[in-house]
């Protein structure tokens, strides 16, 4: 019977292949919405590392910061002073300072570890981002990659915990996988053209 046979062609159809290419198009389709949100947490991670570095800037009441900064536009750079913070080196006293003070300041040193670890997060937070939202083609692409530089930037003047080093020196060697693929090549490229870029000012922090 006509109306048998019509049941029948109903009951046989493939309806697992609609309903998977509608889920692909409501994926698709709300895909640009995912990327967005994470490149927004990215941005908000990159918010609570400024906020983070001028707090320790608050907090930091006994200048070792500035004598630090004053050191390096004397000296050749950042490098050389943090590099020479080690017993024996010729920056041994402001090393025994900064040691001082993060060890004696609870304020500083709380300051401190806050503005390291914020540091870490907006690398977990860049690290999460889509491979498409990071093409060539995205018009935020340009302001995340500057805002790696200038938070390694900052990183790189800072004090690690461990003599003749940097705390970006110390990120990149956590073993963390998302802190190395972002920092480990933009520290390269500091390395690289220090010597291009001689004595300059280092950036104030959180600045």
């Amino acid at each position: 019977m006509p109306t048998t046979r019509v049941a029948g062609a109903e009951k046989s159809a493939p309806a697992g292949g609609l309903r998977a290419k509608l889920t692909a198009f409501e994926a698709e389709r709300l895909q640009p919405r995912r990327d967005a949100e994470q490149a927004r947490g990215a941005a908000v991670a990159a918010a609570g590392v400024v906020a983070s570095l001028e707090a320790l800037e608050r907090q930091e009441t006994a200048g070792i910061l500035a004598r630090i900064r004053e050191a390096a536009k004397a000296n050749g750079g950042i490098e050389n002073v943090l590099s020479e913070m080690r017993p024996g080196g010729r920056f041994e006293d402001l090393r025994k300072e900064f040691n001082t003070v993060l060890s004696h300041d609870e304020g500083f040193a709380a300051a401190y570890e806050k503005a390291t670890v914020a540091v870490a997060g907006y690398a977990e937070a860049r690290a999460a981002l889509p491979t498409a939202a990071q093409s060539k083609n995205d018009p935020n692409l340009a302001r995340l990659q500057t805002l790696d530089h200038e938070i390694a930037e900052v990183a790189r003047t800072l004090p690690g915990r461990q003599d003749g080093k940097s705390a970006l020196d110390e990120l990149v060697e956590t073993g963390k996988e998302a802190v190395q693929r972002l920092f480990a090549t933009v520290q390269q490229a500091f390395s690289r053209d220090a010597h291009l870029r001689g004595p300059s000012p280092s950036p104030g922090l959180g600045r």
